[in-house]
């Protein structure tokens, strides 16, 4: 594992509707809580917008999502 790997944190999963799987929410960079994290990768996959609350996102496609503040980042996987 790279350094940055083992350096995130977990933060739990959620539900999406359509989706066989729950969406794993990680904190890369930065000191982001876990339910900021949630909350705007949450609001990512329900409302698909490039920005989310002040957060620069891609996603979600292929089982990836990414949001970036400030130095900060965050993961959805699924």
């Amino acid at each position: 594992m790279t350094p940055q790997a083992l350096a995130a944190k977990s933060c739990g999963s959620f539900a999406v509707a359509g989706l066989l799987t729950r969406v794993h929410v990680k904190v890369v960079d930065g000191h982001v809580s876990c339910t900021a994290a949630r909350t705007v990768l949450t609001s990512l996959f329900g409302r698909k917008r490039a920005w989310i609350m002040g957060w620069r996102c891609v996603g979600p496609q292929a089982g990836y999502s990414q949001c970036t503040r400030n130095g900060a980042r965050i993961q959805g996987l699924f």
